[in-house]
């Protein structure tokens, strides 16, 4: 085997002196012996570092625990029942705490933890104790506030007298019976003493609610709610004047509303001083002194003639700035432009309502109507009330073509009455509306037509036939209609191609629609195509009742129009007029007294159309317009079908109505045999030849 190398000392054992370890053993010891202080603090680290181990894993444990435990805290926190509250809390701390402590990886660590959990649980029982005490006590409260509330409500409400000193006592009764023992005696006394001020707080609170203006008032008398601490009153007061300021502000808007339409209502700006804020109150007192005082102005504005509006303004904002002066009048010429333009707004979209605001007569004629119960006199009345509302239309230098004699809500209530009602209630509607309406029956279903009245029910209104209105509302549901196509798909046809028919039947009648719509073209178009709409359906209707062929149904649809309406270059004359058939004779009156009246015009008074250019004079606008009159002045039906007006086409294909100087347009009316030059008492010679025989041909 090989030498093993062997370390060879140098020096002697002298030379090593001081050059060896502090650790000596002494002769008299054995190595263990010397050892056994190392060894010691060996253990002694490793047990300090198992203690820090398993200290360590049971605060992890505790915290983990406490976590949970929290959860079991808000569930029992919010019970008003301390046993039930310690049941629970037993039970699921108990398992909790086997729980974590199974996760243990050791004794030690296992009796750490659960010695710390119970601790927390035992902190955790007084808390749970107190919250519930605390819900007790709220939960109490909570109810005697309940009874309280009851008490003095049952007292306010009672019949007769309020009885003071028997609410005292039973509020006394109530704290007493439910607070002795459970709240110290100060506070109990200090409730009870309070009785008065509860009872007298209560009051002014319902006061606010029910009657806001008089306990604010009262609220700011001394000698009213006494008991009231200084602090609650001016809370209280407060909360009347919130409660109050919407109600100021809609008031006052009531009544600038009024005012603009000439109308004087009460508004007390001596207590809107009392609610609203200083900047908003100097704000209404600004606007209400120029609205009180241009009350009459609006008045005027409201029913003037049309022609007049523009010089009537004028002359009132003149006599504004001759009293006011230049900074002062013009808040005034403001107001009352904007009384001039909401009523040209409202004239224009809704006139029947605007005058229902502002004429006190047709207010108060529909007021009648609306509380009549007699059927005749209530439509009696309603008949007085649209005359009452087309002739101040008339007044107020409304054209004809522009006058309405329904309110927008009045045209959709009817509408939607309509829609809803079965075939027989619709006929009754329909019947019931001709009654009410008269003369302005065609007027109404116009208006109806543009709120979404089915043109089913138009041409019923129309045709005034029940025979043929019990066809149109046949087939005016959709499930019909659709039963209609499917007839005409088995028939080896389409419901797209009879209307193709329909619509070439009706070729001229269209045209001459859309000529005299040219102010109004897409109304018109889509009038049309609703006529066309049914009729096709009429046809399928046709169809299904044995006619031998289609085409004899489409000629038979379009026959409603052709037999029905005498159709001229740029106007038609419906052959039935206010549920009567007009002979040869009256339609062939309305072509002639059409032809005649252009021989009057001159007499009659046309106002040449106005130029944006200022270099024009008026003999050359007055020559002008006699030109266009010549050569492109056109009769055309009016809006309402009632007759026919005469005006220019433009060359951008639009239609203008001629106005004579009192703002009135030059219309027939079909139901007019009268010799009468239109708008004017001049009686017109029909023996005479024409004067000027190239107007309107």
């Amino acid at each position: 085997m090989p030498k093993l190398p062997t370390f060879q000392a140098e020096g002697s054992v002298s030379q090593l002196a001081g050059t060896t370890t502090g650790t000596q053993v002494p002769l008299t010891q054995t190595l263990g012996t010397a050892l056994k202080p190392i060894t010691d603090l060996v253990v002694k680290q490793k047990v300090q570092e198992k203690n820090f181990e398993n200290k360590t894993e049971a605060l992890k444990l505790e915290n983990d625990f406490v976590t949970d435990m929290a959860k079991v805290y808000d569930k029992v926190n919010v019970l008003e029942n301390k046993d039930q509250a310690q049941s629970i809390l037993k039970e699921e701390s108990d398992a909790l705490i086997a729980s974590y402590g199974d996760k243990a990886t050791n004794s030690n660590v296992k009796t750490l933890f659960n010695n710390s959990a119970l601790s927390e649980v035992q902190k955790g029982i007084f808390r749970v104790n107190t919250q519930i005490s605390k819900n007790i006590l709220t939960s109490l409260q909570n109810e005697v506030n309940k009874k309280e509330e009851r008490l003095l409500a049952n007292a306010f409400l009672a019949e007769g007298d309020f009885d003071y000193s028997v609410l005292a006592t039973d509020l006394e009764k109530l704290y007493k019976d439910n607070y002795d023992g459970r709240i110290p005696n100060a506070n109990l006394k200090a409730l009870v003493n309070n009785i008065p001020s509860t009872i007298q707080i209560f009051e002014a609170t319902k006061g606010i609610s029910d009657n806001p203006r008089s306990t604010l008032i009262d609220l700011k008398d001394a000698d009213k709610f006494k008991d009231i601490p200084l602090e609650k009153r001016l809370d209280l007061i407060d909360d009347a004047k919130k409660t109050l300021a919407p109600v100021i502000e809609e008031e006052f808007n009531n009544y600038i509303a009024a005012a603009n339409r000439g109308k004087k209502i009460e508004f007390d700006i001596t207590f809107a001083k009392e609610v609203l804020p200083e900047k908003q109150y100097k704000n209404y007192l600004k606007k209400y002194n120029i609205v009180t005082e241009t009350v009459a102005d609006a008045a005027v504005l409201n029913s003037v003639p049309l022609k007049d509006l523009s010089t009537t303004l004028e002359a009132i904002i003149n006599t504004k700035y001759e009293k006011y002066g230049e900074v002062d009048a013009q808040a005034f010429e403001n107001n009352l432009k904007n009384i001039v333009s909401t009523r040209l707004e409202e004239m224009k979209n809704d006139p029947v309502n605007f005058l229902i605001g502002t004429n006190d007569d047709i207010k108060n004629a529909l007021e009648e109507i609306r509380i009549e119960t007699n059927d005749d006199l209530r439509q009696k009345k309603k008949l007085e009330f649209t005359n009452l509302v087309y002739e101040t239309q008339i007044e107020m230098g409304v054209p004809n073509y522009e006058i309405q004699v329904t309110s927008v809500n009045e045209a959709q209530s009817f509408v939607e009455q309509y829609m809803n009602a079965d075939e027989g209630q619709r006929l009754a509607l329909l019947q019931n509306a001709e009654n009410e309406f008269g003369d302005f029956f065609s007027k109404a279903m116009n208006e109806y037509s543009a709120q979404g009245l089915p043109i089913t029910a138009e041409l019923s209104a129309f045709f005034v036939n029940p025979n043929l209105t019990k066809k149109f509302l046949s087939f005016d549901s959709k499930d019909e209609q659709d039963r209609l196509k499917t007839l005409l798909v088995n028939e080896g046809t389409s419901f797209t191609k009879i209307r193709k028919d329909v619509f070439d039947g009706l070729a001229d009648f269209s045209e001459v629609v859309m000529f005299a719509n040219k102010f109004d073209t897409s109304t018109a178009a889509d009038k049309l195509d609703r006529i066309v709409e049914v009729l096709t359906y009429y046809a399928a209707n046709e169809m299904r009742s044995g006619v031998s062929s289609k085409t004899t149904a489409v000629n038979n649809a379009t026959a409603l129009i052709k037999n029905n309406f005498r159709l001229e270059e740029s106007y038609f004359i419906p052959k039935i007029y206010d549920g009567s058939r007009l002979s040869e004779r009256q339609v062939d009156f309305v072509v002639e007294k059409s032809k005649k009246t252009l021989e009057y015009l001159d007499v009659w008074g046309v106002v040449s159309f106005g130029s944006k250019d200022d270099t024009i004079g008026q003999l050359e606008l007055d020559t002008d317009m006699k030109d266009q009159m010549i050569t492109n002045g056109r009769w055309v039906n009016n809006t309402d079908g009632t007759g026919i007006i005469f005006g220019i086409v433009m060359n951008d294909g639009s239609f203008a109505p001629i106005f004579n100087e009192d703002n009135q347009t030059l219309e027939i009316m079909f139901n007019d045999d009268s010799y009468t030059l239109p708008n004017t008492d001049i009686e017109m010679d029909f023996t005479k030849k024409r004067i000027i025989k190239d107007y309107g041909d």
